[in-house]
């Protein structure tokens, strides 16, 4: 997060609004206006793409395990509810009969 908030003041600070506004990709055009001469590498916007591909992916795949444990938690109490508390479909029938035939309780 604080990576963020330090690349957009860079940005906004280095680029005029108006400019941020009209570029595709106003952090690529920030590293690219930067030019080290008599380095071995030139092209310093690779390492940026590089460290946001890895930030995306890492951010990503947080969000996208706690969203599996928080739906984990979350259907296991509505299954419990459910099989206790459904309607019958047919007469003798119950909710929780079937959750047990799928589910193996």
């Amino acid at each position: 997060m604080i990576l963020y908030v330090i690349t957009y003041v860079l940005v906004v600070a280095t680029l005029t609004v108006h400019e941020v506004k009209a570029v595709t990709w106003p952090t690529i055009s920030f590293i690219q206006s930067y030019e080290v001469k008599g380095i071995f590498i030139e092209r310093l916007e690779l390492f940026l793409l590089i460290t946001w591909i890895l930030q995306f992916f890492c951010t990503h795949a947080i969000y996208y395990y706690f969203a599996a444990e928080g739906l984990t938690k979350i259907l296991k109490e509505l299954r419990v509810l459910l099989s206790r508390y459904a309607k019958e479909r047919q007469q003798g029938e119950h909710f929780g009969d079937f959750c047990h035939k799928c589910w193996h309780c």
